[in-house]
């Protein structure tokens, strides 16, 4: 969502980034995250430790660290030719859906594919691309001003109706009233 708003900025995986003048964070846990590194650096680490304590918090993510979780953590396997097919759907999640092309990258047939997703996921590259797609649309409309239609061509759809449809069979209302009214 933050792309499609600022296409000219190059966005930070970090969870939090800090500067001489300027400090920003993905917001949530990132804001305490980045909070405790500013009180160890300022009063020391033990002081740190004992707010995270009393915040209940087990654990400060560094600034480095990725705001997001791994694709390994996501799909829940580690399998290294299903998490490069799974990346490269994602990374053309806006591009007709290419199987045999995402096989010939990995130097696997269509089929080695087809199955890889069956047995450590449980669904077919296809159902994957949707959900993707579904959830990415889901996203703009909550965090954008973008119109139906913008997300639909953002998320890889052909049509508006084929994106409405899909969307309302996934989370039970038209995208329409989800980006109006919050579902």
């Amino acid at each position: 969502a933050f792309s499609e708003n600022f296409p000219d900025l190059e966005p930070s995986r970090q969870v939090f980034s800090i500067d001489d003048r300027v400090m920003t964070c993905a917001g949530g846990v990132a804001a305490a995250d980045m909070m405790l590194k500013l009180i160890s650096d300022r009063f020391g680490a033990e002081l740190g430790q004992e707010v995270m304590n009393m915040c209940l918090l087990t654990q400060r993510r560094d600034e480095a660290d990725s705001q997001t979780s791994s694709l390994a953590t996501r799909l829940g396997t580690r399998h290294d030719k299903l998490l490069q097919a799974a990346a490269y759907l994602e990374a053309r999640i806006e591009e007709e859906l290419d199987l045999d092309g995402c096989a010939a990258h990995l130097n696997l047939s269509r089929r080695q594919i087809e199955r890889l997703f069956n047995r450590y996921l449980g669904i077919t590259p296809v159902r994957y691309m949707n959900d993707l797609r579904l959830a990415r649309g889901r996203a703009l409309l909550a965090e954008t001003d973008m119109k139906v239609t913008d997300v639909a061509v953002a998320c890889g759809y052909a049509s508006t109706s084929h994106f409405s449809k899909s969307f309302r069979k996934k989370y039970g209302v038209s995208p329409y009233r989800f980006s109006h009214f919050g579902g």
